[in-house]
């Protein structure tokens, strides 16, 4: 029909809700001592998963929610914990303004951050011996750990006091044996 004057035209669109993960891309600044590291499993997000709702057609081009953050460890202390501001992403990783997206609401905008800064440390290895006795006219002639040192990260205070993971003895065993005993071991089980 003809519009004649002043008048409103009122576009309708399917209200939608959607959660995100937010994704963390937290990195040490320049300035970390060379005996620290920081590991992602040691950086916690709350909020870590966040609603956007509005108008389904503005979702097009959303593909998600990040963190992005470079923290600095200060002085001795290992924790550092702020306040950060969690951003809409597309598919090409480009950030979204907040401002060309109006009708889509976060259910957070900021989120708290808690990043623990790791002590790296280089114990060796070591075995606390063999296990059982060779077949007759055997001997054990010699035995190696490979590698014989590895690196570790953890807590200062654990990790000042860990020089040497001992792998017990009787996880190598060369009872009745003829030939060569080569065992694959998890470190992890000797860590403190």
């Amino acid at each position: 029909y003809q519009k004649t004057g002043p008048y409103v035209t009122v576009t309708m669109d399917k209200y939608i809700e959607k959660q995100f993960e937010v994704e963390k891309q937290i990195t040490a600044g320049e300035g970390l001592p060379q005996e620290y590291v920081l590991s992602d499993d040691q950086i916690e997000l709350n909020p870590s998963v966040i609603t956007i709702s509005g108008p389904e057609s503005e979702f097009s081009d959303v593909a998600a929610v990040k963190v992005v953050e470079t923290l600095e460890m200060t002085t001795e202390d290992q924790v550092v914990k702020k306040t950060v501001n969690l951003e809409m992403y597309d598919n090409t990783d480009s950030m979204i303004s907040r401002e060309s997206k109006p009708l889509l609401k976060m259910s957070s905008e900021t989120a708290e951050l808690t990043a623990t800064f790791l002590n790296i440390g280089t114990p060796t290895v070591r075995l606390e011996g063999i296990n059982g006795t060779p077949a007759d006219g055997y001997k054990v002639s010699a035995f190696s750990v490979e590698p014989s040192t590895v690196t570790i990260a953890g807590m200062r205070s654990v990790v000042s006091e860990t020089n040497e993971l001992v792998i017990p003895k009787d996880v190598l065993s060369v009872e009745g044996k003829k030939e060569d005993v080569s065992v694959e071991v998890d470190l992890k089980d000797y860590l403190p």
